[in-house]
């Protein structure tokens, strides 16, 4: 008797754990409780979601690792792969035709931990430690996060953050300025742009209520907003194979400016 009810208890035992298991999506995740990091992209609720990263190399775009977006600076990373070397382009806000280019190898491996990795490269007589965050939630963060940081042994030393947008969709780096697209809580579309010659943690235009549409025959996702006379068009490519990114401004219908688009950080929602 008493081997029959032990049995039905670790039965009844692992009934349980297989629902648990079940309803996290087929794996075992963290607790999406305040603090939790989310261990599998099934119990972030970002699964759907695709990230694309492209740079312009004056000839054609090209897969992009990130584009920073710093207080002073735009860097943009490019290329590179465990046997390849990096493209790295800087240039000062102040002065965006002053362009810094250099070439990067990584130095040993990624130092990984908790869904977050600081990577070390080299060029000559320069050395960068970039910090990479895989941690995202479907109420805040959708795009992987990096920044440039000093490390001393186990510390990490601030260095040069790269701006980024909660529930960001279209994030763009042109010869003038920085242009985020962005989601609010309640799903509102969101537009920022930030100018170089003043340089600021404040939009030089915010803009709420834009739309969102896409054309499946151009593969095409168009962002809208409009001010008064004035409607601000963004226009990204939803095929990975053939990426580009255009930013248009027209007033009354026509247009009046275009934008020299460098980089661009995509979310498609698939």
């Amino acid at each position: 008797m008493k081997k029959t009810v032990l049995t039905l208890v670790l039965v009844a035992l692992l009934f349980t754990m297989m629902s648990n298991q079940t309803s996290a999506g087929g794996n075992i995740i963290a607790d999406k409780g305040k603090g939790q990091l989310a261990l599998t992209p099934a119990s972030q609720g970002v699964a759907d979601f695709k990230e694309y990263n492209y740079y312009y190399n004056g000839m054609k775009w090209v897969p992009a690792w990130f584009q920073c977006d710093e207080s002073r600076e735009v860097a943009i990373f490019s290329g590179g792969s465990k046997s390849k070397a990096y493209h790295y382009e800087s240039f000062p806000k102040s002065n965006p035709s002053q362009k810094t280019v250099l070439t990067f190898h990584q130095k040993g491996e990624d130092d990984c931990g908790m869904m977050k990795c600081y990577s070390t490269f080299a060029a000559p007589g320069r050395s960068l430690v970039v910090f990479s965050s895989n941690y995202k939630d479907d109420d805040r963060v959708w795009t992987a996060g990096h920044s440039f940081v000093r490390r001393a042994g186990e510390a990490e030393i601030p260095g040069r953050d790269c701006r980024m947008m909660d529930r960001s969709r279209l994030a763009v780096i042109t010869d003038r300025r920085s242009i985020y697209v962005s989601e609010s809580e309640k799903g509102v579309l969101e537009y920022r742009s930030f100018n170089f010659d003043k340089a600021s943690d404040k939009p030089s235009v915010m803009l709420t209520g834009g739309k969102s549409s896409i054309d499946k025959s151009k593969q095409v996702e168009t962002f809208t907003f409009r001010s008064g006379e004035y409607l601000y068009v963004l226009n990204v490519s939803t095929n990975e194979r053939k990426p580009f990114v255009e930013v248009l401004v027209k007033k009354n219908g026509a247009l009046v400016q275009t934008e020299k688009s460098l980089s661009y950080n995509y979310l498609k929602k698939t």
